[in-house]
Parts: C-alpha cells; sequence; structure tokens
C-alpha cells in the first residue's frame, strides 16, 4: 500500500495562509484606529496607519460612556471569573471522587445541559422572577459554572494521585483543608485554563446583558461597542463633538474594538504556559 506524504512546503504554506487571514483583520483594525478620519473615509488604510494620530483614542477616553462601559466590563470579568472558578473547584472537587452518591446521575444531569437548553424565553423569566434584572448578578449567576470547564477540572483532579490523599487523611486532613492546601495548588494549570474561558466568555458577552440590562449605565463594553459598530449611535454621536475629523466615526469604532480586545491579548500570554497542559490534562478521559 503506497503511504502518501504531505510535503512539509505545503503545510508551511497552508499555515501561513492562515496566520494571514487570521491576523488580517486585526491588523487592520489596528491601523484603522491610528489613521486620520479622512484617509480612513477615501480607504487609503491597508495595514499601515496613514498620517498617524491619537485623535481616535483621545475621544474614546474622554467619552463618560465608553469608560464607564470599561470599568463595567472589568468589574464584570473579575468578579465573575472569580466566582465561577471557586464554585467550579468547589463543584468538582466531590464529582472526582468515586464514594460520592450519585456521582454518575450528576454527570448525566450536567452533560444533559451542555446539550439541551430551556430556551431563550424561559431563561428571562427565570432571571426576571429571581429579581435579578438590572443588577450585576443577572451576568454572573445564570452563567456561574460551564459544563465544559467542570469536566475538565473534575477531570484534572481525578488525575492527582490517590496516595496524596490517603497520606493526607492518615495525618487528619479533612476534605475541605485538602481542597485548599493541596487541590488547589495542585490545579495551577486548570485554574489558569479555566480562568481565561471564563474571563473570556464573560467580557465578550454581550446579548444577555441587552437582555437583562435596562440602565445604560450598567452596559459592559460590548454592547457599547454593538451600539457604535451596528446603529452607529454612538459613532455620530462622538463624531459631531469633533466635527474637526470628518472621518472620526470609523476611527472610534476601530479604536474602541482595540481598546475592547486589549485586555484579553495582555492577559493570555501570562496563562499560556499553563494552557496546554491544563487543556491535555483534564481532556484525558471523560
Amino acid at each position: 500500500m503506497i503511504k502518501l506524504k504531505f510535503p512539509a512546503l505545503c503545510l508551511n504554506v497552508i499555515m501561513f495562509l492562515i496566520l494571514v487571514v487570521t491576523l488580517y483583520p486585526f491588523i487592520y483594525i489596528l491601523a484603522v484606529s491610528f489613521s486620520d478620519g479622512l484617509s480612513v473615509m477615501q480607504n487609503k488604510v491597508v495595514l499601515i496607519p496613514v498620517k498617524f494620530n491619537l485623535t481616535a483614542y483621545e475621544v474614546v477616553f474622554s467619552n463618560n460612556n465608553v469608560t464607564r462601559a470599561l470599568t463595567n466590563s472589568v468589574i464584570y470579568t473579575v468578579l465573575g471569573s472569580f466566582l465561577s472558578v471557586v464554585f467550579t473547584l468547589i463543584t468538582a472537587y466531590p464529582l472526582s471522587k468515586e464514594r460520592l452518591i450519585g456521582k454518575k446521575l450528576f454527570m448525566i444531569i450536567i452533560i444533559i445541559t451542555m446539550v439541551f437548553s430551556t430556551g431563550m424565553i424561559p431563561f428571562f423569566l427565570v432571571v426576571r422572577n429571581l429579581g435579578l434584572i438590572d443588577t450585576i448578578w443577572a451576568i454572573i449567576l445564570p452563567f456561574l459554572i460551564s459544563p465544559w470547564n467542570l469536566i475538565l477540572t473534575r477531570v484534572f483532579i481525578e488525575n492527582i494521585p490517590k496516595d496524596i490523599e490517603q497520606a493526607a487523611m492518615i495525618d487528619g486532613c479533612s476534605n475541605v483543608k485538602f481542597l485548599y492546601s493541596i487541590v488547589i495548588p495542585l490545579c495551577v494549570p486548570i485554574i489558569a485554563t479555566i480562568s481565561l474561558y471564563y474571563a473570556v466568555s464573560y467580557w465578550n458577552m454581550y446579548f444577555w446583558p441587552m437582555m437583562f440590562l435596562n440602565e445604560k449605565e450598567m452596559y459592559p463594553i460590548q454592547v457599547l461597542l454593538r451600539q457604535m459598530v451596528i446603529m452607529g449611535s454612538m459613532a455620530s454621536e462622538l463624531s459631531k463633538a469633533n466635527a474637526k475629523d470628518v472621518g472620526i466615526g470609523e476611527n472610534i469604532k476601530a479604536a474602541t474594538i482595540m481598546v475592547s480586545t486589549a485586555p484579553i491579548l495582555i492577559v493570555y500570554p501570562f496563562l499560556q504556559k499553563y494552557f496546554v497542559k491544563g487543556i491535555m490534562i483534564g481532556a484525558v478521559k471523560g
């Protein structure tokens, strides 16, 4: 039987093309955000900023709506990610023990939630009846634990040698103490992994905040960005305030996109070294 070998050159070309397709939109938006508004309107910007200036960023950071939305996003992301990681660990630890009564039933219920959903209207009614509308908890509590992250964490904990637990129990270590003094320090890779997952999820969330938040003062940056890019309302308002640059609307959109993307790009390199290890160990078995 003849084995066909894929040439390394072809593989490199394909990977390079994927890299270009992935990076080009980001580089283009970055160039637009630093370019002169008139040059943007005339479609002169391709990869390099034309008539470099910081006007768009000055307008973005001087606008109260943008700074408030950024602050809201930071609060939702930090608080939500912290609580999600804590409750995921608290839930995954007992599920990793064979002695837990009803473990298989609990796992079946969790897996069902990954396949089936109640639908948007019942979900909204539950949140409303709990009195969470127009509160920070409407953004955090309904999404507190991700079934996928829970399963990854459970499997990671199961891979911790049982001899460690047995030795700790012989020394009189309780389950709670074993969790925070031994399990959590050993789970740094998976904690970093699910923290990144949760942070990206909370930071990029825009649909449910639109459903649950009626007060504009509570909007996260993604909802404001949607208004600017799709509806154009905020872009028009800021453009009038800066009539000196006729193309400032597109600049503001690009600058806001970069501002909303930057935090995750800054955090990722610090977690990347744990990311692969956490995924590989946590996904060994289901």
